[in-house]
């Protein structure tokens, strides 16, 4: 029994994410802001943001859940600049019906390189047959043009 609990306990934690640590403020770091777009209605919708390693999600850090019941309000955060950094999002649609709760979901992975004392704003977009992200330089309200969309990855999408 002694060698079971810590054997769940580790397999249970191997898959997790961890929680995303920001950088001080600084002359060289850059402001994000994760808002959750319009397109996703609240109830029965959960959007996920993660910074991952690179555009296989080798290593995540879990920045900010917007769940049903949970705040909805935009989430600030920072991340250095100067340097290529990649996002997961994820969105996902639970239904229920006669035969149990149905999750549909559609993840995104993008990256770019933050400018240092810029500001951006993030979100992922649920179409009707795909989700996109939107990313945007707050100066100019455009997308920077670092941005890349990256294939999709089956080892970014994690079972929870």
């Amino acid at each position: 029994m002694r060698i079971l609990v810590p054997m769940v306990a580790a397999m249970a934690l191997g898959g997790c994410a961890t929680a995303y640590t920001e950088p001080p403020a600084s002359a060289s770091s850059a402001s994000m802001t994760f808002a959750r777009h319009s397109s996703v209605p609240r109830w029965g919708h959960t959007q996920i943001l993660q910074i991952v390693s690179d555009e296989h999600c080798t290593s995540r850090n879990r920045v900010k859940d917007f769940v049903p019941m949970g705040s909805q309000d935009p989430h600030s955060f920072r991340v250095e600049a100067g340097a290529r950094r990649y996002f997961h999002l994820e969105t996902i649609h639970t239904q229920g019906g006669a035969y149990g709760f149905q999750d549909t979901s559609c993840a995104n992975t993008v990256s770019f390189v933050p400018e240092a004392g810029r500001a951006y704003t993030l979100a992922h977009v649920r179409g009707a047959q795909a989700c996109t992200v939107e990313l945007t330089d707050t100066g100019t309200g455009a997308a920077p043009s670092t941005l890349v969309e990256h294939p999709y990855d089956r080892n970014c999408v994690q079972v929870w």
